[in-house]
């Protein structure tokens, strides 16, 4: 089943009772999901589950319960494909002398946009007025240094996000796992910190962007289970004990 994608499992995982609707693209984001699906032998051509089908199904099933519990960022295997520059919103772009900033309201960058942001628009007059007060604020208040706790989704193909801490873990606040994936393939040397809990987290790379800060991203509303501190977690990365 090696030849399976992500999307093929994120369809398996909408199951109603046996099968798929095979015609519901809410289930089948992928068209291509359901032939794959067919090949591997998990669904006849109906879109009923085979017994493999059904066991593989189950099996998935579990597996989606303890990441919607959260699981140590360690245990997270691969990386999320929904990339950052994926967004409902424009992606505006500001270039004011040697300054280039570029936002979609979650993420703002510093530096020219990555080129899979193939669309740009002028930032409007009045989020360009809020700029220089924004970044001073936050250039001052994100002091905090915060580390890769956790990680978390809502559901397969939804939102999936990952938990930041404090050394002590007293603080702990969520970004989308599509942010954090871009900044460790953008920025692997990067650092986060924070400031309140509501306010955005800055990514800091020394002697790069603005004051050492590459981007900020705005924490993530969560409604569900947080993750609890893990005993004898350290946040260097080293083994826990």
């Amino acid at each position: 089943m090696a030849h399976l994608k992500h999307a093929d499992m994120v369809a398996l995982s909408r199951r109603t009772g046996d099968r798929l609707d095979v015609n519901s693209r809410e289930v089948f984001e992928d068209p291509l999901s359901r032939e794959r699906l067919h090949e591997a032998g998990l669904i006849d051509e109906k879109g009923v589950l085979t017994k493999v089908g059904q066991t593989v199904a189950e099996q998935l099933e579990a597996q989606i319960e303890v990441l919607k519990a959260g699981v140590p960022i360690e245990k997270r295997k691969g990386i999320s494909e929904r990339r950052a520059w994926t967004s409902p919103r424009p992606w505006y772009l500001l270039k004011a002398k040697a300054l280039t900033l570029y936002t979609n309201g979650d993420l703002l960058g510093v530096g020219d946009p990555p080129k899979e942001i193939e669309e740009t628009v002028p930032m409007p007059d009045d989020i360009k007025a809020k700029m220089p007060r924004m970044l001073q604020r936050y250039l001052s208040i994100c002091t905090l240094e915060m580390f890769p706790h956790s990680y978390q989704l809502e559901s397969l193909g939804g939102f999936e996000y990952v938990w930041l801490a404090d050394a002590s873990q007293e603080k702990m606040i969520p970004i989308q796992a599509k942010y954090f994936d871009y900044f460790m393939l953008r920025y692997p040397k990067a650092h986060f910190f924070a400031g309140g809990a509501e306010d955005a987290i800055a990514c800091k790379v020394k002697n790069r962007g603005i004051k050492d800060v590459v981007a900020l991203v705005m924490p993530f509303r969560v409604v569900g289970v947080r993750p609890q501190p893990r005993k004898g977690w350290k946040p260097n990365g080293e083994a826990e004990v």
